[in-house]
């Protein structure tokens, strides 16, 4: 009796082993799980690279289109936006807005202000303490390149974030080769919107102290004249970061449109072509068109994007206190395909530029 037991004890272990332990070693393995099975809650853990698991919007990046319309839905707007590339977007407020730029089929970048949209690790008005505790966002950035120039022998670019810029504009880097810019309001040290982008989209930016003179640049240069279509873009974005903040949205004045033009084309009949104009060049100009002074401007003379011109704003308090200023009403803006001019007002300017043509 003694022995049957034993016998049929190791019988329901060997039986155990073979149901349970085998299967795990050599059953079938899926071949990926899917994002909404992945706890997002759990800490991050880091590798030497800094980079992390690529769970969020970002896994759109570099892969097609179509896929992004599988899961999303067909676009609101859609904008050519030179240099065969195409911009889409996606929703029409603060809880659901996204951009994203497509070339050949391909998404190179993708803007979130939406705040309901799912995001991987990162949540809106999460604080850059928060980001910290699960993840060290990065200081320095190489991004591999095969430069094809013979005088080329570096094989990466590099960028060095500064203090302020680690917290206001940091960088996360996936372990699908993609890059997130992370837009931290200045004023209020929360998170409101995410730029991911391909290694090609970040090495065109210029927000970031490059470590090496040489930047691969695309070969196309800008139209020099007035894009209608970036100013449509860049209101859009001005006015969902305003309603998110309860903020009435700004209207775009021809009139206005008309001065930001006047203001950059000036400087470069007085100056020089593509000059840096100072405040005070500025002021000076505007002063000559109209009265008063409670007008505010964000003015950059070298934006290849809009992500990279948000980047710009959330970089800086007093251009976010400038979007977000309750008692500005009209905006005009000129781009001519490098440098960038918005003029904001609370509609006396644009009365008085009315009035004298």
């Amino acid at each position: 009796m003694k022995r049957f037991s034993l016998q049929t004890l190791i019988g329901i272990v060997i039986w155990v082993i073979v149901i349970y332990y085998l299967p795990v070693q050599f059953g079938d393995v899926p071949e990926s799980i899917p994002t909404d099975e992945v706890e997002t809650e759990v800490p991050l853990s880091t590798t030497e690279a800094n980079t992390i698991p690529a769970i969020g919007l970002e896994r759109y990046v570099g892969q097609s289109f179509k896929t992004f319309k599988d899961q999303f839905g067909e676009p609101t707007t859609e904008y050519d936006i030179g240099n065969d590339e195409k911009l889409y977007q996606f929703g029409n407020d603060a809880t659901d807005y996204m951009q994203v730029t497509v070339d050949d089929n391909v998404v190179r970048s993708l803007i979130n202000l939406g705040s309901q949209n799912s995001s991987g690790f990162f949540t809106m008005d999460m604080t850059i303490d928060n980001l910290r505790d699960e993840v060290d966002p990065m200081a320095k950035i190489e991004i591999p390149f095969a430069f094809s120039e013979d005088e080329q022998t570096d094989d990466t670019l590099s960028f060095t974030l500064t203090d302020h810029q680690l917290l206001t504009i940091p960088i996360i880097s996936f372990d699908n080769g993609t890059y997130a810019i992370l837009w931290f309001n200045p004023i209020n040290q929360k998170e409101e919107g995410m730029f991911f982008v391909d290694a090609w989209t970040l090495s065109q930016l210029t927000i970031y102290e490059r470590n090496q003179a040489y930047l691969p640049q695309n070969t196309e240069q800008p139209i020099a004249v007035n894009n209608p279509i970036f100013a449509q873009i860049w209101l859009a974005m001005v006015n969902i970061i305003r309603e998110s903040h309860d903020l009435n949205p700004l209207s775009e004045s021809l009139p206005l449109d008309e001065l930001a033009g006047q203001i950059i084309n000036q400087g470069e009949e007085t100056y020089m072509p593509s000059v840096l104009l100072s405040e005070q060049m500025i002021r000076s100009y505007v002063s000559e068109q109209i009265t008063g002074n409670q007008w505010q401007y964000i003015y950059n003379h070298q934006i290849a994007n809009h992500g990279e011109l948000l980047s710009y704003v959330f970089e800086e308090p007093k251009l976010m206190k400038t979007i977000l200023d309750p008692s500005l009403t009209e905006v005009g803006i000129y781009y001519d395909g490098q440098q960038f001019f918005s003029f904001f007002d609370q509609g006396s300017a644009s009365e008085e530029l009315s009035v004298k043509e």
